[in-house]
């Protein structure tokens, strides 16, 4: 009999960074459902022992998984794990515990996450055309409401969805990722000048045939030059990142544009996406230091590297 409590809080940040990756989100889907050795968890993702060993051990490290059965196979010792609830959760209170800077680089490493798996699941439907307007739909609004109007409507949310969140089986069931975000919208941010406009959904199609989101997106990337802010903030503002993290160059003219540089301090990957230019770079960058792998063309990769971040050996 499975005694787990239903829900575990995490208590604080080193858990929120544990968890926020995309491997490691897999491994606490698994070892949640039935208790499972890290080699039943490597069969079962297609990774490496060693690979699935350390990554359920930082699991464990942390306090959200734990060995709950030992069993004697062939003369060695098999160690079970599972997490120690059936679901976790994030405490509103926990981010406001922390520095800045750790509240920003745990914030910047779980909406990766989110962002992440959007677009991957975004990606395969461009490429498959298996469109699905109530699976794939990005809706961003503004909303007029008091403090406790959004408490009430959050709580009405967390019942619509409380019965769709216990694991079930049948005929068109499938299981949908579901991130709900919500923040003060900040004067002079691009949400704020949309003046209230609902963007339209990821997902759907006009009389010309083809997905709306495809061809906005093709015109935003045919878009060339930025209108600059003038003059730029001189306080950039810290980036702080342990994993992976990629910068388009939409998102770096958004910043520009705005008036803010980027202090950006990343041990893992740091990606340029191919068509941003060092120029851009330049206006947005303020500082990097940088450990890990960086992906970007050569031009961009000189800026860098005299901003602050070192060559990859």
């Amino acid at each position: 009999m499975d005694e787990r409590p239903e829900l575990y809080e995490l208590e604080t940040i080193e858990q929120l960074r544990a968890i926020a990756d995309p491997l490691r989100v897999r491994i606490i889907e698994l070892i949640a459902e039935r208790p499972m050795t890290v080699t039943q968890v490597g069969e079962a993702l297609g990774v490496p022992a060693n690979k699935a060993h350390y990554h359920v051990r930082e699991l464990e490290r942390v306090g959200v998984a734990r060995i709950v059965e030992t069993r004697e196979k062939s003369g060695i010792l098999e160690k079970y794990f599972q997490t120690v609830a059936r679901g976790l959760s994030v405490p509103p209170s926990l981010l406001s515990q922390a520095s800045p800077d750790e509240s920003v680089a745990a914030a910047t490493e779980v909406l990766q996450l989110v962002v992440h798996n959007f677009l991957t699941a975004f990606s395969h439907v461009v490429r498959t055309q298996e469109w699905d307007a109530a699976a794939i739909n990005l809706d961003i609004s503004d909303l007029w409401v008091t403090p406790d109007e959004l408490r009430d409507v959050m709580g009405k949310i967390r019942e619509v969805l409380g019965p769709f969140q216990q694991q079930r089986s049948g005929n068109g069931v499938k299981r949908i990722s579901f991130a709900r975000l919500t923040h003060p919208t900040v004067e002079g941010s691009a949400a704020h000048k949309s003046q209230g406009r609902s963007a339209q959904p990821v997902a759907g199609s006009d009389a010309g045939g083809g997905p709306r989101a495809v061809r906005a997106a093709h015109k935003v990337s045919k878009r060339r030059g930025v209108a600059l802010a003038s003059p730029v903030d001189a306080r950039p503002q810290p980036v702080v990142v342990a994993g992976t993290i990629a910068y388009s160059r939409t998102a770096l003219e958004a910043m520009v544009t705005e008036g803010r540089r980027l202090d950006l301090d990343v041990l893992g990957n740091l990606t340029f996406e191919p068509d941003v230019s060092a120029e851009l770079v330049d206006q947005a960058i303020a500082h990097v230091r940088h450990r890990g792998v960086l992906s970007a063309s050569p031009e961009v990769k000189a800026v860098l590297e005299r901003k602050g971040a070192r060559p990859h050996p």
